[in-house]
């Protein structure tokens, strides 16, 4: 991939998409109370975001994609067998203008990027940058060049599998804010949750 002083003008040359679609999140129970929010990922690394960078959005083309995505890193470090926590999957609604597409091969290749770049291992990365600065984790350098360039987000290939996509929504560069579709009883336990007690 590009060294990060050229992504962002190599980025303003690629296509800008549009994206109106039902997409899936995925998120533990006990975060019931902020099910919606996004926060975790402004405070956390993720494989196209950095801590303090973005409360980004992290979606999946389906229920099935959304729960592997979520739990991966259970079953990396504990394995086949770890106890992964309760979930809740549910669809949010999306119309993106302004989608940077990594499955359009002009833009990969713009940005001199491959699809094993892409799909690999951006946790083992990171933790090399953290001890070494000069490693790079480039879906991260990707990420924050995008949302720099006013991307409002990221089409991605999953690393389980590359036909199926990915998608990380910077809801700060959001010009029509997406819409979680949450059942009423759902809605009704966030609120109660949340009203502080008279």
């Amino acid at each position: 991939m590009k060294k990060q002083k050229n992504l962002a003008a190599a980025l303003q040359g690629c296509r800008r998409c549009t994206l109106r679609e039902t997409a899936y999140r995925s998120s533990q129970l006990r975060h019931l109370k902020t099910l919606t929010s996004s926060e975790g990922a402004l405070n956390g690394a993720n494989r196209y975001s950095v801590p303090e960078m973005s409360s980004a959005l992290y979606l999946a083309d389906a229920p099935d994609q959304a729960i592997r995505e979520s739990t991966r890193a259970y079953r990396n470090d504990f394995g086949a067998n770890a106890v992964i926590p309760a979930y809740a999957i549910f669809p949010v609604e999306v119309d993106l203008q302004n989608v940077l597409d990594l499955f359009d091969d002009s833009v990969l290749e713009a940005i001199e990027c491959n699809l094993m770049e892409l799909s690999g291992d951006w946790r083992a990365a990171y933790r090399k940058y953290e001890i070494d600065g000069r490693t790079r984790v480039v879906t991260q350098e990707l990420g924050r060049a995008a949302f720099e360039s006013g991307f409002e987000a990221i089409k991605y290939p999953s690393a389980y599998d590359t036909d199926r996509w990915n998608l990380v929504v910077f809801t700060e560069n959001l010009s029509i804010p997406v819409r979680p579709m949450l059942p009423d009883q759902v809605l009704q336990a966030i609120i109660h949750l949340n009203t502080p007690p008279v």
